[in-house]
């Protein structure tokens, strides 16, 4: 009698069995798929912005090195996007 009280106790229902089973199967390997994107999605941004900033450094050096007075005059009248 005490086993049969003890098993009773232990069975879930069948919403709760879906449940679980729906989350194990699909809602827990989408998360993980979605982690997995998001971190490749920002590394391919990172690599990008490193890209870019780099292009931007090197452009910069050159001025400096073809402008040997530095006059900020000369970067204004080549670039009108130039912050300066």
């Amino acid at each position: 009698m005490t086993d049969f009280k003890i098993s009773k106790k232990l069975h879930f229902g069948l919403a709760s069995r879906v449940v679980l089973i729906v989350s194990l199967l699909l809602v827990i390997p989408l998360l993980v798929q979605s982690v997995l994107l998001y971190r490749q999605e920002y590394r391919r941004k990172v690599a990008s912005t490193e890209a870019i900033l780099l292009l931007v450094a090197q452009e910069r050096v050159a001025r400096i090195v073809a402008d040997p007075k530095g006059s900020v005059e000369s970067w204004t009248a080549s670039d009108p996007s130039s912050p300066y």
